[in-house]
């Protein structure tokens, strides 16, 4: 049931500090699962799992590792959440999965700054208020 079969890998698996007082030690058997995109293709998702104790950062490079963007252009992530389609900005790349909230199943949404330094968020959110503006008059 348990131990190393012969033509089989072992899992490996990571022991993780939880709690913000108290720290405790624990093995972490399930590792969290994420749909990570590149915007503006938030329906092209791929599913990665990664620690509860992965930083921010280290999503961000693994991220850029599987949509191939160059270590050189800037970028940001949001944390979309589930319940509302509402996208939050995440600004400490220091802090861990765990620590903003993360859970199986959400998405993580990397942006690529344009090459005249806008963000084609911002581009695209006042473009559509625009259009929202003038379908009132």
């Amino acid at each position: 049931w348990y131990g190393i079969v012969n033509g089989r890998d072992s899992m490996g698996r990571q022991v993780v500090k939880y709690g913000k007082f108290v720290k405790q030690c624990k093995v972490e058997v399930y590792p969290l699962e994420l749909k990570i995109c590149l915007y503006p293709n938030e329906s092209d998702f791929t599913i990665v799992s990664l620690s509860r104790s992965d930083t921010v950062h280290t999503l961000e490079k693994f991220i850029r590792e599987v949509f191939n963007i160059e270590s050189t252009k800037r970028s940001r992530l949001y944390n979309r959440y589930m319940s509302n389609r509402t996208y939050d900005l995440i600004k400490d790349m220091n802090l861990e999965a765990q620590d903003i909230g993360m859970s199986d199943g959400q998405c993580v949404l990397l942006e690529v700054q344009n090459e005249d330094g806008t963000w084609p968020r911002v581009i695209d959110q006042a473009s559509s208020s625009l259009k929202r503006t003038h379908s009132r008059i």
